[in-house]
């Protein structure tokens, strides 16, 4: 009887792992429903991984509808997994041990611990959070930040601290790489070599634009001036006049 009971409960374990998807021969992900709870994906994907979830928050069992592809390689199930977890509001933090993830609700997030890398090629390629410590080489890093704010989504942060001129970037795996690229593009010598001939260029037609207004404004008062300079040479020339008639019929 016992015997049967555990037959039982190891059948009811494999049937519940493979309630969402199934592994192949080669290890990739194959989806057998199109319709899953996103708990049913997290339970299943932690059993495989042989991940110790923290669950920080309560996930609302909503539905998840997969389209295209049902097949995920292997190397792209961590991917996959943390975009479903952030489309549907909430995010995966995996901690530098490999072995534990923590599920929050995405606006929580400015209140948790997420893992901090230096390297570009230890960036996880997934929508998890993780901060980036970039140091600029040419650029200014608070320039930076202008720079890539435009970029970044709704979560994202990044600060330019000048006294070390460190890029500090908070946001998703995937973005960080998409943001790093763009930094790479401008924090070069060229880079700052092109942005100085253009503040230069900037400098010399604001100069250019002054002296036109200078120029502009004494050819608007031309007329007046004009003006000013005739009634200057009548009043001269009659006290001219004035003076020699007097001089002549032996005044002064």
């Amino acid at each position: 009887m016992k015997h049967l009971l555990l037959i039982f409960v190891l059948v009811f374990s494999f049937q519940t792992f493979a309630d969402v998807f199934k592994i192949d021969s080669n290890g990739n992900y194959v989806f057998i429903k199109t319709k899953f709870k996103i708990s049913e994906l997290l339970d299943e994907y932690a059993k495989h991984k042989n991940l110790n979830i923290n669950v920080m928050t309560s996930i609302i069992a909503d539905d998840f509808n997969i389209q295209g592809n049902m097949v995920i390689p292997k190397d792209k199930i961590d991917s996959y997994v943390s975009s479903v977890f952030n489309s549907t509001g909430y995010m995966i933090i995996r901690l530098k041990d490999p072995e534990q993830i923590s599920v929050i609700n995405s606006r929580d997030l400015i209140y948790s611990t997420i893992p901090v890398y230096t390297k570009v090629s230890d960036i996880p390629d997934t929508e998890e959070p993780v901060q980036f410590n970039y140091i600029a080489k040419k650029y200014d890093s608070k320039d930076l930040v202008n720079t890539i704010r435009p970029f970044m989504s709704k979560m994202g942060r990044a600060i330019g601290v000048e006294s070390s001129n460190t890029l500090y970037i908070s946001e998703t795996g995937k973005n960080i790489k998409r943001l790093l690229k763009i930094i790479e593009y401008i924090d070069n010598e060229d880079s700052v070599k092109s942005k100085n001939e253009i503040i230069e260029l900037n400098e010399k037609h604001k100069k250019i634009v002054n002296n036109k207004g200078y120029l502009d404004a004494f050819i608007k008062n031309s007329g007046l001036l004009m003006v000013v300079f005739m009634l200057l040479g009548l009043i001269i020339g009659f006290g001219t006049r004035g003076y020699m008639m007097k001089k002549v019929e032996g005044g002064w």
